[in-house]
């Protein structure tokens, strides 16, 4: 039987703790679960020439939080 350690990304957009703490940090639901998809397309490309799997200039540009801090 094999096990999985990490949440598959239908489980951390159905899971409510993750979801209150997204709503507390001041994300919608819906803009959570497309940074979320963005999030899990960019750790399965392949990185050609680089190590770095997030980029705050793509996730500012790709989603916005809903509130201003």
């Amino acid at each position: 039987m094999a096990r999985f350690d990490d949440l598959t990304l239908a489980e951390v957009l159905a899971d409510p703790m993750i979801l209150a703490v997204a709503r507390a940090d001041g994300w919608s639901k819906e803009n959570f679960k497309q940074e979320m998809i963005w999030a899990s397309q960019e750790l399965r490309r392949p990185k050609i020439g680089k190590n770095i799997a997030f980029s705050p200039t793509v996730a500012k540009t790709a989603v916005q939080p809903c509130c201003a801090y």
